[in-house]
């Protein structure tokens, strides 16, 4: 279906190559460009306190913060 809809080619010309590339194409997209940059939010929020010694207490409030800033639920 891709071939013929998307791609506009003939099935019997299609290479192992093109499909590849069509799939990391796909893969590599972010949808409706949704996610933000998230190596920008943890440079610009990511807080730790090392001073709490379990790891997942750490991380929590970050969880927690960067999802309201996303919008994911």
């Amino acid at each position: 279906m891709l071939c013929k809809y998307d791609w506009e080619v003939p099935f019997e010309s299609i290479t192992e190559e093109r499909i590849l590339t069509e799939i990391d194409k796909i893969v590599n997209n972010v949808k409706n460009g949704s996610i933000v940059n998230i190596d920008a939010l943890f440079d610009d929020e990511l807080r730790m306190d090392l001073h709490e010694s379990d790891v997942h207490a750490r991380v929590r409030p970050v969880q927690s913060d960067a999802k309201i800033r996303s919008g994911v639920s």
